[in-house]
């Protein structure tokens, strides 16, 4: 299946940040779970998105994939802004989530 040079920079410009998001959120839930019961050192923004990069890396699988054949590049598009959308508003619930129960440690 060849995909549009354009779907393919939207996606690879939206891992920079998805990625960047993430190592945000482990560093804040690192910060107010870990360091105070365990007491390592503190994360940095770096060294957390380097550890969301290698837990991604161990976790990748493949899910069945339905047949696009016919789908066009505007829905490629849609489809991964869509679940790159998604995914921030899921990391986004995991901070908040996380920063409400940190309140009562």
């Amino acid at each position: 299946m060849k995909v549009s040079t354009g779907v393919s920079l939207v996606g690879f410009l939206l891992i920079v940040p998805s990625l960047l998001l993430q190592g945000y959120v482990l560093r804040h839930l690192w910060l107010w779970f870990i360091v105070p019961v365990l007491g390592p050192p503190v994360l940095t923004q770096a060294a957390a998105t380097g550890i969301v990069l290698l837990a991604r890396s161990l976790m990748v699988r493949s899910p069945p994939e339905p047949d696009r054949r016919y789908e066009t590049d505007d829905e490629k598009a849609k489809r991964l802004i869509g679940s790159y959308l998604a995914s921030f508003a899921m990391y986004g619930l995991f901070l908040l989530v996380g920063y409400c129960v940190s309140l009562f440690v």
